[in-house]
């Protein structure tokens, strides 16, 4: 970052030498000099790599909200295998500017869920309203798919979603129909790259006038990329009321049981787009966090045959499900006392461009 510090110029003039330039030397002396200073942050300064769970004090894209105090559910010898050699920020937060004269400033660029209100339908283009969302002028997003087509990954995590709160009206009526008029009218007939963009739709159940219960989808998964095939089942636990994800057509990088995709790349020049719902990360019978992990891993284009990241084995807790599609999970445990729902709201589409 450049600061700019203004000074004077002082010399000492000896003697009563006078010029015909005098008004002129005068004039450069009192003059303000321009000196370009270059902070450098602590962070910069440190020599030593981050290694060990030391990573999961820097890795954003497990949680909406960074989690205080988590440690990871696998051993230390997971944390060590890791490498930490990739650059990340948030769009929200990003330089872009920098991207242009340096698209290598960074690896990853990531997008978290966005509240209804705060994203921006501005055409039926997803990435435009992404970059509007997110403050982005068009320039800016010219520049940001540039860093994409020279090989930067955008991590696109979850879609839009509402509370249970943006359902009262100042009069204190509650009007759940128009929340979910503006979910669907946010979110569809989208495309994405000229993709069409498929769109999965979630609703917590109600308990009462305020109160829902939490929302658990679980997904026994499946991949054609031996890389993913020890993620086996995945969940998403969210307190949102309404939930409208992003998919849009691409390479299945994940799937459910039944075909379903669950994470998917768009790819553009020598990078591309990932799209992924928000899995829950914390819970050790699912296989989020380690997904994580392994997109960073894949799209770093670490990946080795002969020495492939591998996570230690986890005993899972049995479960039943409702069914194949969006799985309402109760997993056998003392510590499950709601189960979530899905109701007829939660539906998919796929709307032609």
């Amino acid at each position: 970052m450049k600061s700019y510090i203004l000074s004077l110029s002082v010399i000492l003039l000896l003697g009563g030498c006078a010029s015909k330039n005098d008004e002129e030397l005068e004039k450069s002396l009192l003059s303000a000099q321009r000196v370009e200073v270059y902070n450098i942050t602590p962070k910069k300064l440190e020599g030593d790599a981050i290694t060990g769970r030391a990573l999961l004090n820097d890795f954003p894209f497990i949680s909406n909200q960074r989690v205080v105090g988590y440690k990871g559910k696998f051993s230390n010898e997971f944390y060590n295998q890791l490498n930490s050699e990739y650059h990340f920020a948030s769009l929200r937060d990003v330089d872009i500017w920098k991207l242009k004269s340096n698209p290598s400033a960074e690896n990853f660029i990531y997008v978290l869920p966005m509240w209804v209100k705060q994203f921006k339908k501005v055409s039926n283009d997803l990435f435009e309203d992404i970059g509007f969302s997110n403050n982005l002028s068009l320039e800016e997003q010219k520049i940001l798919k540039g860093w994409i087509s020279e090989g930067g990954v955008l991590w696109i995590d979850g879609g839009i979603y509402s509370t249970r709160y943006d359902t009262f009206k100042k009069d204190g009526i509650i009007d759940s129909q128009a929340m979910k008029n503006m979910m669907d009218s946010k979110s569809s007939q989208l495309s994405f790259f000229g993709k069409t963009v498929n769109i999965y739709k979630s609703e917590s159940k109600a308990i009462d006038f305020i109160n829902f219960e939490p929302l658990q989808i679980t997904y026994k998964t499946k991949s054609k990329i031996p890389f993913f095939q020890d993620i086996k089942t995945l969940q998403i636990t969210t307190d949102n009321y309404l939930n409208a994800d992003f998919m849009p057509q691409g390479d299945h990088l994940l799937e459910s049981e039944n075909g379903t995709p669950l994470v998917t790349f768009v790819k553009y020049g020598k990078g591309g787009v990932v799209f992924l719902r928000s899995f829950d990360f914390e819970d050790k019978m699912y296989d989020g966090e380690l997904l994580r992990w392994k997109l960073l891993d894949y799209f770093m284009k670490k990946v080795d045959k002969k020495k492939e990241l591998k996570a230690d084995k986890m005993v899972q807790t049995p479960f039943k499900s409702k069914n194949e599609t969006g799985v309402v999970v109760v997993p056998i445990t003392l510590e499950n006392k709601n189960s979530g729902q899905i109701s007829d709201y939660n539906t998919t589409t796929s709307i032609k461009k």
